[in-house]
């Protein structure tokens, strides 16, 4: 009888000492698991701004948080427990994405590195043709403007770009910037007859006022790969063509005495002011 109840005694203890956390009967080794991440990149490298594709999985997990270094606009805050998402990385560099996760059992956390290769920047657009003094510089453009319908400029262009061009130019060392030209970007038409107008950027427009040899230096930058490079262009600017003084029709013939009927002289090309 004695020993029956000891018996009794020793297996109550057991039951008790197993409800009362010493261990897990679902958990090797006990406690709750921590959860576990996986996380991989379609592709190691990329160019800036290329997208590639991030998927992850995690088990044991209730919610994950995403970050990056350098920060990224398109992996950060919160993501589901598994899934997969198109990043693009910038700047140029190494870009760690990083995705935390925490359940019951605590929080992990798993990485993937991308190498963002900035493309190579090139200005194709040279050279620069030549101008007139007193001609609109360029080429002419139609313009989706129903009372202009076209403006005269020449497009600069480059290649390798990942965001938003900005242009600048600049004299070169020993030279000047052509009178009468300008750029980059500018407004053509607009105002309270045409509206907003038609932005053109990266262009050079105007109308030359003095004729000679000019040097400028054009500097393109990206604004995601923060990429840069510049060019050196001559511009030559011919003179205006001499005044051609009209006779057609004929002045009419005088007569002796008598008051001359007037007459005007036409001027074609030339320059203003003509006199």
């Amino acid at each position: 009888m004695r020993r029956d109840t000891l018996s009794q005694v020793t297996l109550a203890a057991i039951l008790l000492g197993a409800g009362c956390g010493g261990g897990s009967l679902n958990a090797p080794g006990g406690g709750t698991p921590v959860p576990s991440i996986t996380l991989s990149t379609s592709k190691s490298s990329a160019n800036v701004g290329e997208a590639i594709t991030l998927t992850w999985s995690s088990t044991d997990a209730t919610s994950c948080t995403a970050s990056a270094t350098p920060t990224q606009a398109d992996w950060s805050g919160n993501k589901p427990t598994s899934g997969s998402a198109p990043v693009a990385p910038t700047p140029a560099g190494s870009v760690t994405y990083s995705l935390s996760c925490t359940g019951a059992g605590g929080s992990s956390q798993q990485s993937a590195m991308v190498t963002a290769i900035a493309p190579t920047l090139t200005i194709t657009s040279g050279p620069l043709p030549a101008g007139r003094v007193g001609t609109p510089y360029g080429m002419e453009h139609q313009l989706p403007l129903p009372a202009i319908g076209f403006a005269f400029f020449f497009k600069l262009n480059a290649t390798g770009a990942v965001g938003s061009l900005t242009w600048s130019w600049a004299a070169a060392t020993g030279s000047s910037l052509p009178p009468g030209l300008g750029y980059c970007d500018r407004t053509f038409g607009g105002g309270p007859v045409f509206g907003r107008g038609v932005m053109v950027r990266g262009e050079v427009s105007g109308t030359p006022t003095a004729s000679g040899d000019y040097t400028v230096v054009i500097t393109v930058n990206d604004s995601a790969s923060g990429a840069s490079t510049s060019t050196s262009y001559p511009i030559h600017v011919d003179p205006p063509p001499p005044p051609v003084v009209s006779t057609t029709p004929s002045p009419a013939i005088g007569t002796l005495n008598e008051p001359y009927v007037s007459y005007a002289f036409t001027v074609a090309s030339g320059f203003p002011p003509i006199t």
